[in-house]
């Protein structure tokens, strides 16, 4: 999407993630585990493949946001 941390760092429609701040990434389970770990607020490094040549992006790490909302019930 257009306000995503992906979309800022400049990653394209197309764009192939080959590593994440040095990680490897050969599938979408690779990523979601480099991701976990970089800390909210820090800055990362993306190499991707574009068209069939390496391009690497520059990024800053958002603050991570709940999937769920909180609910607390009060009697």
């Amino acid at each position: 999407t257009d306000d995503s941390v992906a979309a800022k760092a400049g990653v394209k429609a197309g764009d192939v993630i080959v590593s994440l701040n040095g990680s490897r990434i050969d599938d979408p389970s690779d990523l979601r585990r480099v991701v976990a770990d970089v800390d909210p607020g820090a800055e990362f490094t993306l190499d991707v493949m574009r068209d069939k040549k390496p391009v690497t992006l520059k990024g800053k790490a958002e603050e991570r946001r709940s999937r769920r909302p909180t609910v607390r019930t009060i009697l």
